[in-house]
């Protein structure tokens, strides 16, 4: 493939995770202003990468609706141990559940801090699992704001299959990936992110209609939790 390709896949592989217009930027810049189409790349690189049982996925972020660009594993998808220890692997699946089995998407930092107590792969006490809180936040597999955690969409992407298949979850009705921070149809109670519903409604001069059931969307929409830019390119410690 092109050598700007090459740098593409390095910076991805740095960061694993980064906005879709980041890496848009890497290859126009590669290219010398060359080549915008990060499109075919993707699909480039994908084809050559797929022997390595890695893929490069794009979807957007739950809290902010940018559209993301991350490179996964296509193995087993909730092995984690490539990066984490297992006792690092079984505090986040912890976290995880936490969080899909809670009613918003997202689980406070003290209840998250708590569940150390729960591991059966050995004992970490509060102090470590704070240290392991942020070294998933590190690897940006959690996003963390005033005091709450949510799943980052590294993480929806990484573990989709294993979501999917232990947790009640839908996939928007609009943008069509899963959903788990977002909002529901006081109706028919279908599940759209945020963003997506933000976009959706902009069609309508006046009363918006569920896109499902097509009944008046009269709740009122509060606003996410977290609204900070979590999605910062820096390297992995």
């Amino acid at each position: 493939y092109k050598p700007e390709y090459k740098t593409v896949i390095q910076f991805l592989m740095i960061h694993r995770m980064t906005p879709y217009s980041t890496l848009k930027a890497v290859l126009e810049k590669a290219s010398d202003g060359n080549d915008t189409d990060i499109d075919k790349a993707i699909q480039v690189l994908n084809e050559t990468i797929q022997c390595l049982l890695q893929k490069i996925v794009t979807l957007p972020c739950e809290i902010t609706g940018e559209r993301m660009c991350v490179l996964i594993t296509t193995a087993d998808r909730e092995d984690l141990r490539n990066y984490l220890t297992p006792i690092q692997t079984e505090y986040l699946h912890r976290v995880v559940n936490a969080i899909l089995t809670s009613e918003d998407g997202f689980v406070g930092a003290i209840d998250a801090i708590n569940l150390h107590t729960q591991l059966k792969k050995g004992r970490i006490n509060c102090v470590d699992a704070e240290n392991y809180l942020d070294v998933f936040v590190q690897k940006k597999l959690l996003m963390k704001d005033q005091g709450f955690y949510c799943l980052t969409a590294l993480s929806i992407a990484e573990l989709g299959p294993y979501i999917s298949e232990h947790y009640e979850v839908e996939n928007c009705l609009l943008c069509k990936t899963i959903v788990i921070v977002g909002v529901k149809c006081p109706k028919c109670e279908v599940g759209l992110h945020k963003h997506c519903f933000d976009n959706f409604k902009q069609g309508f001069k006046k009363q918006v209609k569920c896109p499902k059931c097509k009944n008046a969307w009269i709740e009122h929409i509060p606003e996410p939790v977290m609204s900070i830019d979590h999605h910062s390119t820096d390297s992995d410690d």
